[in-house]
C-alpha cells in the first residue's frame, strides 16, 4: 500500500513539474520578441505568437492569441506578416493595393517614395477589417509589413499595430541585389 501511496506522489509531483515547463514555455512562446533574419528586423509584441517556419512564401507571420468573436470568430483579432516581393517597386505595388481596395484611410511615404504606409479598410469574409501595409524598397525588391485586425478590436490593438509598424526596419540590400 505504501508503495502505491509512495509512486503516486512520484508520479504526481512529475506531473506538477512537467505542468510548469509547459506553461512556462507557453508563457515564453506570447513574450515580445525581437525576429531579426538577412532582410529585416520587427518586434513581436507581447501577446502574439510568431510563427517559426511560415507558409505561402511569407517571410515573418504572428498573430494574437485571441480569435475574434460573433461574426468575426474564425479570425485572429490581430495578424502580421512580412513578404519579400522581387522585382518590384513600392510605388507601383502601392498603387495596385489601392485600386483593389475599397476604402484608402491614410497614406504617407518618405520624401525618395522608398517606404510607403497604406492603411486600408477592407473584409475579410464579410468582417471589416482596417489592414495596414508598411512596404520598403529594397534594392529591387519590396519587403511589404501587413498587419489584418478587424474594426471591432483595432483600438485594443492600437499599440501592438504601431508597435510592429514601428519596429519594422529593412536591412540595406546587398551588392549584388542593387
Amino acid at each position: 500500500m505504501i508503495d502505491i501511496l509512495i509512486f503516486g506522489l512520484i508520479l504526481v509531483a512529475l506531473m506538477v513539474y512537467a505542468s510548469t515547463k509547459i506553461k512556462k514555455k507557453a508563457a515564453e512562446a506570447y513574450a515580445s520578441e525581437t525576429v531579426e533574419t538577412s532582410d529585416f528586423r520587427i518586434t513581436k509584441p507581447e501577446g502574439f505568437l510568431s510563427v517559426i517556419s511560415p507558409a505561402d512564401g511569407l517571410a515573418f507571420h504572428a498573430y494574437s492569441r485571441e480569435f475574434g468573436e460573433a461574426e468575426a470568430a474564425g479570425i485572429r483579432r490581430t495578424e502580421a506578416t512580412i513578404r519579400i516581393i522581387e522585382n518590384a517597386a513600392a510605388p507601383d505595388i502601392a498603387i495596385e493595393l489601392k485600386a483593389s481596395a475599397p476604402t484608402v484611410i491614410r497614406e504617407s511615404s518618405d520624401e525618395d517614395g522608398r517606404s510607403i504606409t497604406l492603411e486600408i479598410g477592407d473584409e475579410i469574409n464579410d468582417v471589416p477589417v482596417f489592414r495596414l501595409y508598411k512596404m520598403i524598397a529594397n534594392g529591387s525588391r519590396v519587403v511589404r509589413l501587413q498587419i489584418d485586425t478587424p474594426v471591432a478590436y483595432r483600438d485594443e490593438f492600437d499599440i501592438a499595430i504601431r508597435e510592429f509598424r514601428d519596429t519594422f526596419e529593412v536591412k540595406p540590400a546587398n551588392a549584388d541585389q542593387l
